[in-house]
């Protein structure tokens, strides 16, 4: 693209082809540059896995992560990030004009962002202002699992970010290439951005949609002695009418399961003289609703959740 730029850009009657390719041209280095940074910073993290400089050694008087050590006398200040890279910023005491930052990714130590936390807590405070609540539970056997929306909220941003970086890097090249006359490699380099475009754009709704589930206090998943009422709703839905319940594992584990009526005469077609427990008509009746619930979904692991639901009906385990 560069190349393309410098020759239109000789060319008299090339200016507009050449300043629109310079600008796509000017976002593509930088992109390439910003993941070449990433894979050398990968491959550095990945030698020094299993080794002395690869291991966060923790102590009641300081810290070590193999490249760098610190007291915890000489932390200014610590702090989460929840973002689509979690990771711990331990700020430093200055040290002449210079602030120094130690950055801490949960992911390089193969633990969660909670349990790095935890670690540094006992010696230092750990400012944590996107910190999801603690599943809940009281004296009548209530489980409450709060909704945790920090890793959809940072998977909607990265794909909210390429839904119009793509067409920022595309229609430029596409134009400039229109103009100078190339117009089917135009064409070639719109068509894959739009697929691109709609796969993101897809990602991000379904983002939307999972953070719809946590306005307005329904952002969690409760488990009375009775029913079972999942986020989003304000509906009870009796233990008898949950069937299949099943932990599934997997690249997402979750669990699975079905609500329906149990009362096998509710299984066909509907009639007006059928009623449930009593002279109530049974809200479920004539209906098959399926729900899954993901393990990133509320502020703990999916084993918690799937031993909840083994409190109240049988929980299969699959593959």
């Amino acid at each position: 693209m560069i190349g393309l730029t410098v020759w239109f850009a000789s060319d008299n009657d090339g200016t507009w082809a050449a300043i629109l390719l310079g600008l796509a041209a000017v976002q593509v280095c930088y992109f390439a540059l910003v993941c070449g940074y990433q894979v050398i910073t990968t491959q550095r993290m990945l030698r020094r896995a299993g080794t002395p400089p690869g291991k966060l050694t923790i102590t009641t008087s300081g810290a070590d992560d193999g490249q760098h050590s610190w007291a915890w006398a000489d932390v200014e200040r610590v702090r989460a990030y929840r973002t689509s890279v979690p990771h711990l910023r331990i700020y430093l005491h200055r040290s002449g004009l210079r602030r120094r930052v130690v950055s801490c990714r949960s992911t390089v130590y193969g633990v969660g962002l909670d349990d790095l936390i935890a670690a540094f807590e006992p010696f230092v405070a750990v400012a944590d202002p996107d910190r999801p609540l603690a599943p809940a539970r009281d004296a009548g056997g209530t489980t409450t699992f709060f909704f945790n929306n920090w890793q959809l909220a940072a998977r909607r941003r990265r794909n909210l970010r390429s839904s119009w970086q793509i067409p920022l890097m595309a229609a430029p090249a596409a134009v400039g290439l229109g103009l100078a006359g190339y117009w089917p490699v135009g064409v070639a380099v719109v068509v894959p951005a739009l697929v691109l475009m709609t796969v993101t754009s897809r990602r991000v709704r379904e983002m939307d949609r999972l953070l719809a589930l946590g306005k307005n206090g329904h952002g969690r998943l409760l488990l009375t002695p009775g029913d079972l009422t999942l986020a989003g709703t304000d509906v009870a839905i009796p233990w008898s009418h949950v069937q299949d319940a099943a932990l599934v594992r997997g690249e997402e584990p979750r669990v699975t399961g079905v609500i329906c009526c149990p009362d096998p005469a509710h299984q066909g077609e509907p009639h007006q003289g059928w009623a449930h427990q009593g002279n109530e008509p049974c809200k479920f009746a004539h209906r098959k609703i399926s729900f899954s619930i993901g393990a990133r979904m509320y502020a703990t692991t999916i084993d918690d959740v799937a031993a909840a639901f083994g409190e109240h009906v049988p929980v299969a385990a699959r593959d």
